[in-house]
């Protein structure tokens, strides 16, 4: 079942998923869409998408093919990510954070990297003692 304040926050996390992955495979935006959904599930623990998430903040252009297309494939990757993540899918529903250098996030929380396929430019952390 799907909230009110849920078809909200995932109109914010496919424009925040456009923005950080345009030119990202599926898989890499059906993962960042997981951070958002975890996020949104411990929301008491984590800042809102528009300050974490530089994406939300892009000028978004969908002026040519290419960008329609990438952009029904986030939206039915934060679909996608949603179902994951509800479902508590095994590394999909632990995916709290990302970016694209590889440094561990700047955190009280304790947290180690979660390795995915080779293919991915972002790279993606879980906490270990939530």
């Amino acid at each position: 079942m799907i909230y009110d304040n849920e078809f909200d926050y995932e109109a914010k996390l496919i424009l925040a998923v456009f923005g950080e992955c345009e030119n990202c495979s599926y898989f890499e935006k059906i993962l960042v869409a997981c951070v958002g959904w975890n996020r949104f599930r411990k929301r008491k623990f984590f800042n809102g998408i528009e300050k974490d998430f530089l994406g939300y903040k892009r000028n978004i252009k969908i002026d040519n093919p290419l960008s329609r297309e990438s952009f029904i494939d986030t939206v039915k990757a934060v679909k996608d990510a949603r179902i994951l993540t509800h479902e508590m899918k095994p590394k999909f529903s632990e995916i709290y954070f990302f970016n694209l250098h590889g440094q561990l996030p700047k955190t009280r929380l304790e947290v180690k990297e979660i390795f995915f396929k080779k293919e991915t430019k972002h790279h993606f952390f879980t906490i270990t003692n939530f």
